[in-house]
């Protein structure tokens, strides 16, 4: 059986949206976090952002459902891993860890994605769900490795997994499938994990750095996902109204249901 092969840091967006911490300083929560996620993490949080003219959402809620493509991760499935279970460890047991929202990472187990296309209206959403079962039937659905963790230049609050996909002929899977929606290719499809619950000190930023240092590289574990149309609006709450399977964890087409939230992502 050949060996799959997977996308590196060059074919995607990780290293140039990287954020670049600097000695000495802290790290604080960017006002998009504070707006979209930290609502989420913590209603009662004196830094939330509660709303934004001309946006249509109000601490963490959009006024109207929006959709997405996402790749499912069962918590499970990391849990499984020894390489994932090393770097929970290790976390836990530096000095940002008192900043980590623990308990929202518990709520979001069964949530936990990353984003392929989207958002999007229902009408979008329909067409996403039509051309995704139509490419997972051509193509079987395509095996992930992940690496981490990673900070952004954007949404300073978040911790994410970067996601390296499956290629074949040299050819990034998740940004064919992006094509085969019609959806634009981000190169750029992470799992926020972890969220932070307040500003880091530069103790705290520095061992969060060292961290994304000594646990560069994806872990040894190939796993197939589980593509869904999912509302945008599960991360941080597992009140999933809106999820539909577009294939099963085999790999295999499946049938589609069409439900909606109303939660930010």
């Amino acid at each position: 059986m050949t060996a799959r092969a997977f996308c590196a840091d060059a074919d995607l967006r990780y290293e140039s949206s990287r954020h670049s911490f600097v000695p000495g300083e802290g790290f604080g929560l960017s006002d998009d976090y504070r707006l979209a996620h930290l609502p989420l993490v913590d209603p009662s949080h004196p830094k939330i952002i509660a709303s934004v003219p001309g946006k249509d959402y109000v601490r963490g809620y959009y006024a109207t459902p929006r959709y997405a493509l996402a790749a499912h991760v069962p918590t499970e499935t990391l849990n499984a891993s020894a390489v994932y279970r090393a770097l929970d460890a290790d976390l836990r047991s530096r000095a940002v860890a008192r900043k980590i929202a623990w308990a929202t990472q518990e709520r979001r187990r069964d949530v936990l994605h990353a984003t392929i296309a989207g958002p999007v209206d229902a009408q979008g959403a329909d067409g996403y769900s039509r051309a995704g079962n139509a490419w997972l039937a051509r193509t079987g659905n395509a095996a992930i490795r992940l690496g981490g963790p990673f900070v952004g230049n954007r949404n300073h609050g978040r911790v994410y997994l970067p996601v390296y996909p499956e290629t074949r002929g040299g050819t990034d899977m998740y940004a064919d499938l992006q094509r085969a929606i019609g959806a634009r290719a981000s190169g750029f499809y992470a799992i926020g994990l972890w969220h932070l619950a307040d500003d880091l000190n530069a103790d705290e930023a520095a061992s969060l750095l060292r961290l994304g240092r000594d646990r560069h590289g994806p872990p040894d574990e190939v796993v197939r996902r589980n593509l869904q149309r999912c509302g945008h609006g599960v991360a941080a709450d597992k009140r999933c109204e809106g999820e539909a399977d577009l294939g099963d964890r085999r790999g295999g087409a499946g049938g589609v249901r069409r439900e909606r939230s109303q939660r930010r992502t």
